[in-house]
């Protein structure tokens, strides 16, 4: 063999190893990472199974706040209205609007005697 056949085999051979080094670095790197994401997942699973009972507790809420939310735009509805940024609906009630939002009725409360006195 001459000497430029030689040194392109030993180039070849070169190459091959370096993408050999580099495919086995690859798969040695995937592997910790396929062994920490079992490991996280693990973990997300017993955190899924101690939040399980939570649910009724969120539904809940969830129940509460869109109850609040829906007394709150009628609220907004009925404060427009007034103020004359749009038309009242069909159903509108003049006397219902000057109730509070959500509460009911509402009973006057005197104000607590304050600490200061003027004299």
């Amino acid at each position: 063999m001459e000497t430029p056949q030689v040194i392109m085999l030993i180039a070849i051979i070169l190459a091959i190893v370096v993408v050999a080094t580099f495919l086995i670095v690859v798969v040695t790197l995937l592997g910790q990472i396929w062994s920490r994401i079992n490991t996280i997942l693990g973990v997300v699973g017993g955190v899924v199974d101690k939040t399980e009972p939570l649910g009724s507790v969120i539904g809940e809420i969830k129940a509460d706040l869109a109850g609040g939310e829906a007394a709150i735009v009628d609220a907004v509805e009925r404060l427009k209205v007034r103020k004359g940024y749009s038309e009242p609906p069909s159903a509108f009630d003049e006397d219902r609007d000057r109730e509070p939002a959500g509460i009911g009725t509402s009973a006057e409360v005197a104000p607590p005697p304050s600490a200061f006195r003027n004299y």
